[in-house]
C-alpha cells in the first residue's frame, strides 16, 4: 500500500490553492467544462475539457481531495501532478447502459469527503454520462451521414430528392454533372425549374400520382442550366425519411439509347410484371395458391409468348414428379400426360443440372451435342424443341423446376433467362412460406384438437401462477360444483393462490402449490402428485407439472381423475389372487413364456409334472425342460413363422431324469402392433396314456402276430409233412442198403478167404437183384433236394416272423425298409394268399429310411390285412372277383414312398374322413378293433414327420400311400 505522507498532501492543496479558485468558483467552472463537452468535436477537444474537469472536480468537492482523473474506454484523462499511487476513490459511470468509464479520487484519509461531495461526484458522472452520450450519437450521426452522401454521391445514376411541395432537399454528384450545376445552386430549389414548362405545370400533379402508386415511370427532359435539355428516363418512387414522405427522382440519361426505347419499355413491361407476380404471390393464403399459380404462370406464359408453362413440383423423397399446374396457349396440347408422374430421370432435362440448381435453356434440342444425349433424346420422344427450366429452391433443397416451351427454335435471351429466374425465384419462396404457414397451421390445429381430445384435464400457468389456456376436459371439470374452488379455476384465475388457500377438502392442495412455485422458480424440472379430494365421496387425482420450453415461462399442468384406476387396481389385486388361486388349482399345467422363452408363470401341475420347484423355474429357458426329439416342436411354438399348431405333443425332462409326455394347447401372445411377445401353453399330462398306448400297441402286435399263428403253422406244417415223408422214404431205403451191404460184405470176405462158399454169393446177387437201385438213384436226391427246401422254407417263415415280431428298442434307425416288406409278406403268406394274387414292385437300391422297424412292420402289416379284407367283402358280393394286391416302393420327390393297392371294396365317402380315428372301423368285432390305423398314423406322422394318407374308389379299390422323410425329426432337431 501506498503511505500519503502530509508533505504529499499539502503539496496537492497547495497546487490546488494556487489556481487561484475557491471551491464554489472550481464548481462553477467545473460546470461550464461539463456543458461544453457536449460541443466537442474531435478527441483532442474531448480529452482537453476531460482533463479540465478533473482539474476542477477536487476543490469543487472539497478539501479532503486532492487529485482526480477520469477514465473512459481504456485512456485515462489524467491532469498535471497526478499521484503515483493509486486512487483512494473510483466511481463508475456508463454511457450508452455499458459501464465503460469512472471517475478516479485521490483523498486526505484524516479528512473524509463530506455527503454533499459525494451527491456532487454522482451528479458529475452523470453529467459526463450524458455529454458522452451525445458525443456518442453525434458521432454515430456524422459517420451515418457520410455513409450516406458517399453512398449517394457514389451512384453513378442522378438521384434528386425533394419533398412533396417540390423543393430540392438532396442531390447526388451525378445529378450534379447532367445538368452542369454545383450543389449549393440548387439545394432549396423548386424542382419544377429543372423540367419542361409543360412538366413543371404538371409537378403538382404528378407528385400526387406518386403517392398515391408510390413509383411513376416516365420519359422526359430536364434542363441544364446552361438551357440545354437533357432525354432521360425517371423513375420517381415514395419514400418515408425521417417520418416525412419524400419523393427520390432517378434520371438516367437516354441520350445514347434512343435505339433502345423498345428495350425499355420492356423492361419496365418485366418490372410491372415482377411485381404483379410478387404482389399476387406475397397476400396468397394456402387455400389461394392455386389461384395464384394460374395468374402467374398465365401472365409469364402471355409476356413471353411461349406455348407451355409448368409447374412441375418434386415432393422430397419421392422418384416421380407431379405436374402441380400447366398454363398453355391458345391452340396447344397439354403435357400432363407426358409430365406427370414422370420418373425423375426421364424429365426433359439432365437431373444432375437442376440439382445443383443450374438453369437449363435449350435454344435446339436437335443441335445437342456430347454429354447432352438424355435432353436430346427425351426432348423428341416428348415433341419439344426449345425449352427453359428454372429450378426451385426450397431451404436449400430442390422443390421443383419452373419450365415453358415454345414452337420451333428460340433464343433465350438473357433478360428471359432472368426474368424466369426471378419468377422462380419468387415462386420458391412463396411455396415455402405458404408451407411453412399451412405446417403452423396445421400444427396449432393439431395440438388443440389433441389438447381437446384428452381425457386429461390440461391447464397452463404463467409464471406468476395465473391459469392462460385450459382444454375442453378441464372447462368441463370446471363446471362440476361438486369439486373444490382450486379444481374450477377458469383461465384469468390464480391458481396458485387458490392452492394456498389450504382449501380442508384437498390435505395435499399446499404440496402442489409447493412443487408448482418449484418448477416455475426453475428449481426442478418436472413432477406428478397424487392427491385425494374428500368433497363428494373419495376420490383420486393425478396432477403432473412440468415447465414450458425456454423462452416461455410458466408451466404446464395435467390432472387426471384415476378413482377409476385405483379402484380398478384394488379389484385387480383380489381378481389377481383369486386367479392365481384358480390356476394353482387346476389340473392341467400352465406355463407362461414371454419372446425369448423364459418361463414367466408355471402352475403346481407342471412343477408336479415335471418334479421341479416353481422357484426353481422362474426365469429359465422352457427348452431346457424339452426333451431332445421334442425341441425342434416347441421351438415352432415359441418362435412361430404362422399360427402354431392346435395341439402338439411335447416330451418334457424331468429332475430325475425321465420323461413326461403332454399334449402343448399353445396360445400365441401378441402386442397392439402383431408382434409376437410371449407364448400361453395348456399342458395336459399324458404320460400315463403313452404308457396305456405302448402296452395297447404291443397287445395289438401280439393280437396281429396270434391272428396270424395259425396260418404261420400251417406253412411251416406243409414242408414238415413232406419232410417227413421223404425222410420215412429215405429211411426205408437206407435200410434196405445197408441189408444189401452186410450180404455182399460177407460174399466178399468168403471170398476173400479162398472159400467158395456158393450160397453167400448167391444171397449177395439176390440182395443186389431185390434192390432197385434205378430208382433210389433217381428218387433219393430228389427227396434230399425237397428236405433241403422244405428245411429252407421253415427258416425263412422263422426269421420273418423273428423280424416282424422283433420288439426293438423303439428308437428310430435307418432301415432297409423293402426287406422289411418282404419279411411282413412273408408272416402274413396265409392270410392273403387264398384271397388274391400279391405282387411286389420295390424299388432297387432304395437308401436306407430312418423308421422304427417294428411299427414299420406293424403299419404293412395292417394295410395288407385291410386290403385282404376289403377283397374279401367284395368277394362276398362277387364269388368270382379275382383279388390282387400290389405293394410298392418308390425313392419320390425326397420321400421314401410305399403304397399298398387293392382291387376291393373300397372305402364309403362317409366314412373317408374317420379312418384314422381312433377307435373307428366298419368290421365285425371278431375282426378289428378301429386301432391299426389310428396307431399307424400315430407312428408315421407324429413319430417320423411322414405323411399317411389314401385314395379310394368305391367298389373299385384303395391305395394308402406311407412316406417317410430320410432325415429323422431327432436329427433336424
Amino acid at each position: 500500500m501506498t503511505t500519503v505522507t502530509a508533505t504529499h498532501i499539502g503539496q496537492q492543496s497547495g497546487k490546488a490553492a494556487s489556481r487561484g479558485l475557491s471551491g464554489p468558483a472550481c464548481l462553477n467552472e467545473m460546470l461550464l467544462s461539463l456543458v461544453s463537452l457536449r460541443d466537442a468535436d474531435n478527441a483532442e477537444q474531448i480529452a482537453d475539457k476531460m482533463r479540465t474537469v478533473a482539474w476542477l472536480l477536487p476543490p469543487a468537492l472539497g478539501e479532503g481531495c486532492y487529485a482526480a482523473r477520469i477514465v473512459w474506454l481504456g485512456t485515462a484523462y489524467d491532469p498535471p501532478g497526478l499521484p503515483a499511487f493509486p486512487p483512494h476513490i473510483i466511481h463508475p459511470f456508463d454511457v450508452a447502459s455499458r459501464e465503460t468509464g469512472s471517475i478516479e479520487l485521490w483523498r486526505t484519509p484524516a479528512a473524509p469527503l463530506p455527503p454533499r461531495a459525494y451527491a456532487l461526484l454522482e451528479d458529475c458522472g452523470q453529467i459526463i454520462s450524458s455529454c458522452l452520450q451525445q458525443i456518442v450519437t453525434v458521432a454515430a450521426t456524422r459517420e451515418r451521414a457520410e455513409q450516406y452522401r458517399s453512398i449517394f454521391d457514389y451512384v453513378t445514376e442522378a438521384l434528386v430528392l425533394y419533398d412533396l411541395e417540390g423543393i430540392i432537399l438532396d442531390i447526388n454528384a451525378a445529378a450534379l454533372r447532367l445538368l452542369g450545376a454545383d450543389h449549393e445552386r440548387l439545394r432549396g430549389r423548386w424542382f419544377g425549374d429543372l423540367l419542361p414548362p409543360d412538366d413543371a405545370a404538371e409537378l403538382a400533379a404528378h407528385i400526387n400520382r406518386i403517392r398515391l402508386r408510390g413509383m411513376t415511370f416516365a420519359e422526359s427532359h430536364l434542363r441544364r442550366m446552361d438551357g440545354r435539355p437533357v432525354p432521360v428516363e425517371m423513375t420517381d418512387r415514395l419514400l418515408l425519411l425521417q417520418g416525412r414522405q419524400v419523393v427520390l427522382s432517378n434520371a438516367r440519361d437516354i441520350s445514347e439509347r434512343h435505339s433502345a426505347r423498345e428495350a425499355l419499355e420492356r423492361r419496365m413491361e418485366r418490372e410491372h410484371l415482377v411485381g404483379d407476380i410478387a404482389t399476387l404471390l406475397a397476400g396468397s393464403t394456402p387455400e389461394a395458391t392455386q389461384a395464384a399459380l394460374t395468374a402467374v404462370t398465365e401472365r409469364l406464359g402471355n409476356f413471353l409468348g411461349v406455348r407451355h408453362v409448368w409447374f412441375i413440383e418434386m415432393p422430397p423423397g419421392e422418384t416421380t414428379v407431379s405436374l402441380r399446374h400447366e398454363w398453355r396457349a391458345a391452340g396447344a396440347t397439354s403435357r400432363k400426360g407426358t409430365l406427370d408422374a414422370t420418373p425423375l430421370n426421364m424429365l426433359p432435362w439432365s437431373l444432375w443440372r437442376l440439382t445443383d440448381f443450374e438453369t437449363v435453356a435449350i435454344e435446339d434440342a436437335g443441335s445437342l451435342g456430347k454429354g447432352h444425349e438424355h435432353e436430346r433424346d427425351r426432348h423428341r420422344e416428348m415433341g419439344l424443341v426449345s425449352t427453359l427450366a428454372v429450378p426451385l429452391r426450397r431451404r436449400a433443397e430442390l422443390a421443383g423446376c419452373l419450365a415453358m416451351d415454345d414452337i420451333g427454335n428460340r433464343k433465350w435471351s438473357a433478360e428471359d433467362i432472368a426474368l424466369a429466374e426471378t419468377v422462380g425465384g419468387m415462386l420458391g419462396a412463396a411455396l415455402d412460406r405458404t408451407a411453412t404457414l399451412l405446417q403452423h397451421q396445421r400444427a396449432h390445429a393439431h395440438i388443440a384438437a389433441i389438447l381437446d381430445t384428452l381425457p386429461a384435464q390440461v391447464a397452463v400457468v404463467d409464471g406468476t401462477g395465473r391459469i392462460t389456456h385450459v382444454n375442453a376436459s378441464w372447462l368441463h371439470a370446471a363446471a362440476d360444483m361438486s369439486l373444490p374452488e382450486p379444481m374450477r379455476c377458469l383461465p384469468g384465475a390464480d391458481y396458485l393462490s387458490a392452492l394456498d388457500a389450504k382449501t380442508p377438502d384437498i390435505p395435499s392442495a399446499g404440496d402442489a402449490a409447493t412443487l408448482l412455485r418449484e418448477i416455475l422458480a426453475g428449481r426442478r424440472e418436472g413432477g406428478s402428485l397424487e392427491y385425494e379430494v374428500m368433497a363428494d365421496g373419495r376420490r383420486h387425482f393425478m396432477l403432473q407439472l412440468a415447465p414450458l420450453m425456454p423462452p416461455l415461462t410458466g408451466a404446464v399442468l395435467m390432472r387426471s381423475d384415476v378413482t377409476a384406476l385405483r379402484r380398478a387396481e384394488a379389484d385387480l389385486a383380489r381378481s389377481e389372487v383369486r386367479y392365481r388361486m384358480l390356476l394353482d388349482t387346476m389340473q392341467e399345467g400352465l406355463l407362461f413364456t414371454d419372446a425369448a422363452g423364459r418361463m414367466t408363470y408355471i402352475n403346481g401341475p407342471f412343477c408336479a409334472m415335471v418334479e421341479h420347484d416353481a422357484d426353481a423355474l422362474a426365469g429359465r429357458e422352457a427348452l431346457d425342460l424339452v426333451a431332445p426329439e421334442s425341441r425342434q416342436a416347441f421351438q415352432n411354438l415359441l418362435f412361430p413363422e404362422e399360427a402354431p399348431p392346435s395341439l402338439q405333443e411335447i416330451t418334457w425332462l424331468t429332475s430325475k431324469g425321465g420323461r413326461a409326455f403332454s399334449l402343448v394347447s399353445p396360445s400365441i401372445l401378441r402386442d397392439s402392433h402383431g408382434h409376437f411377445i410371449g407364448l400361453t401353453a395348456m399342458i395336459t399330462n399324458i404320460t400315463q396314456r403313452r404308457i396305456l398306448e405302448s402296452q395297447l400297441a404291443q397287445t395289438q402286435k401280439l393280437e396281429a402276430v396270434g391272428s396270424l399263428a395259425t396260418g404261420i403253422a400251417h406253412e411251416i406244417n406243409s414242408p414238415v409233412q413232406y419232410l417227413g415223408s421223404n425222410l420215412t422214404f429215405l429211411q426205408h431205403a437206407f435200410d434196405e442198403i445197408m441189408k444189401a451191404y452186410t450180404t455182399c460184405d460177407t460174399a466178399l470176405r468168403t471170398a476173400r478167404d479162398g472159400s467158395s462158399d456158393v450160397p453167400s454169393i448167391d444171397a449177395a446177387l439176390d440182395a443186389m437183384q431185390h434192390l432197385d437201385t434205378a430208382y433210389l438213384r433217381d428218387e433219393a436226391p430228389r427227396a434230399l433236394r425237397e428236405c433241403l427246401e422244405g428245411v429252407e422254407h421253415i427258416a425263412a417263415i422263422v426269421r420273418s416272423v423273428r423280424q416282424f415280431a422283433h420288439p426293438g428298442n423303439g428308437t428310430v434307425v435307418p432301415v432297409n425298409i423293402n426287406f422289411n416288406i418282404e419279411s411282413t409278406v412273408n408272416v402274413a403268406r396265409s392270410s392273403w394268399r387264398r384271397v388274391a394274387s400279391l405282387r411286389l414292385d420295390l424299388a432297387p437300391g432304395l437308401p436306407p429310411v430312418p423308421c422304427v422297424p417294428s411299427e414299420f412292420n406293424q403299419t404293412v402289416l395292417n394295410l395288407l390285412i385291410n386290403a385282404v379284407h376289403a377283397i374279401e367283402d367284395r368277394k362276398a358280393e362277387d364269388p368270382a372277383h379275382e383279388g390282387s394286391i400290389v405293394i410298392t416302393s418308390r425313392l419320390k420327390a425326397g420321400w421314401a414312398e410305399v403304397s399298398v393297392s387293392d382291387n376291393g371294396a373300397g372305402i364309403k365317402p362317409e366314412h373317408a374322413a374317420h379312418v384314422f380315428d381312433p377307435f373307428f372301423t366298419t368290421k365285425p368285432m371278431e375282426r378289428g378293433t378301429g386301432q391299426g390305423l389310428a396307431i399307424a398314423h400315430a407312428c408315421i406322422v407324429g413319430r417320423l414327420g411322414g405323411q399317411l394318407f389314401f385314395r379310394s374308389e368305391p367298389g373299385l379299390g384303395s391305395t394308402f400311400f406311407i412316406r417317410l422323410p430320410f432325415t429323422s425329426p431327432s436329427q433336424e432337431a
